[in-house]
This record gives C-alpha cells, sequence and structure tokens, in this order.
C-alpha cells in the first residue's frame, strides 16, 4: 500500500504528486514535517491516505494539526480504511478553510466545536456523520457556505 500526496502549495511552492512507498517513507515525513513547520503559512494541502507499513494515526493527526496552525485555506482529504473513522479535533475548529473536501470520512465532532467561519466550499463524499446531532452542529458551524456538495452521506447513531 502507499500513501500520495498529491498537492501541498507553500508560500507559493507548489509541491508536485508523489507515491511513496514504505522504504522511502521516513524520508517523505521527514520532508513533510520541515514543510508543515517550518515559517510560512500553508495555502492548500491534498492528503489521499491509505495503509502502508510506517504509516500511522499519529502521522496523520500531526499533518492536519500543523496545517490547522499554518492558517491553511483549502484543504482536501481522501481516507481509505483504517483512518476512515479518525479525523483529529483540530479539523473542526481551522477557523482559516475556505475549501473543505471530505472523501470516505467519519465525523465525530462530539467532544469539540465546530467552528468555520470562513468555509465557503464544501465537498462530502462518502462520509459518515455519527448522529443527527453532529450532522447539524457540523452546520451551523459553517455560517458562510455558498457551495456544498455532498455525495453518499450517512447519519449513523452507533453508539
Amino acid at each position: 500500500m502507499q500513501l500520495l500526496l498529491a498537492s501541498c502549495q507553500k508560500g507559493g511552492k507548489h509541491f508536485g504528486s508523489h507515491s511513496i512507498d514504505y522504504p522511502d517513507f521516513c524520508k517523505f515525513r521527514n520532508f513533510i514535517n520541515s514543510v508543515l513547520f517550518a515559517r510560512n503559512s500553508i495555502q492548500s494541502l491534498r492528503l489521499i491516505c491509505g495503509f502502508i507499513n510506517g504509516f500511522d494515526l499519529d502521522d496523520f493527526n500531526l499533518i492536519l494539526y500543523a496545517a490547522s496552525l499554518k492558517g491553511i485555506h483549502e484543504l482536501d482529504v481522501r481516507l481509505y480504511s483504517p483512518y476512515s473513522s479518525h479525523l483529529p479535533n483540530c479539523l473542526y475548529s481551522c477557523r482559516t478553510l475556505v475549501t473543505l473536501k471530505l472523501r470516505n470520512a467519519t465525523l465525530n465532532c462530539s467532544s469539540c466545536g465546530v467552528d468555520f467561519p470562513l468555509l465557503k466550499s464544501l465537498y462530502l463524499d462518502l462520509v459518515i456523520f455519527r448522529s443527527s446531532c453532529y450532522f447539524f452542529k457540523f452546520f451551523r458551524g459553517c455560517p458562510n457556505l455558498e457551495d456544498v456538495y455532498a455525495r453518499a452521506l450517512t447519519i449513523s447513531d452507533i453508539t
């Protein structure tokens, strides 16, 4: 399996498609950390995350946490098992997001607030909300939405 970083734009620089197999993953992780923890802001980030040896939930959470601290404007996250049910709380309060794209994600915003004051475009594909309360909570946290694309949304009251 592999991790694909399809696009990362930082300070006017664009880092193109990179498919990373396990032997190069440590180098890739160091590269991502250097980009995310540099001083400049990150404008957009596209993560396509799947199962590979060496990539774990902590790496994924760290990438999203760092991106949220950097004032990211566009975030595109496509998750493939086992990460589809785990989005970090920092994602729900990324106040600088203008565009958010989520694919194959499970949203559970029970222990955090949802605050996307600048979000104008939202794309949800194969997204599960853990309850109807979280569904409404999520959309109440997006007061300036102008464009919504939703396909295959599920509200599941699984405990």
